[in-house]
């Protein structure tokens, strides 16, 4: 096993951690809608955990290196959720 593996492992081990923290602290959570309501339980929280120490892991690295193809997609997420942020905004206000 490398170092970067090591590192990334760690990371992942982390999220999960968090995750599972998170659902613990949280307890019973869900969605609801006007069609139906849908519960979540700790197994997708602690996965998102897991999905979000790999991410922050990859972010760390492509940071490191100097990486500019990382630079333009973290660029372009944070723009598209910066967009998704503003049109959920303008949607709530007009109600």
């Amino acid at each position: 096993m490398t170092q970067n593996s090591k590192a990334g492992a760690a990371f992942i081990a982390g999220g999960t951690i968090a995750g599972a923290g998170v659902s613990a602290t949280v307890g019973g959570m869900g969605l609801a809608g006007g069609f139906c309501a849908v519960g979540i339980g700790a197994t997708p929280v602690v996965a998102a955990g897991a999905v979000a120490g790999a991410a922050a892991y990859g972010a760390i690295n492509a940071i490191a290196q100097g990486d500019a193809a990382a630079f333009a997609t973290m660029g372009n997420y944070y723009k598209l959720s910066l967009g998704v942020i503003l049109l959920h905004s303008a949607l709530m206000a007009k109600r």
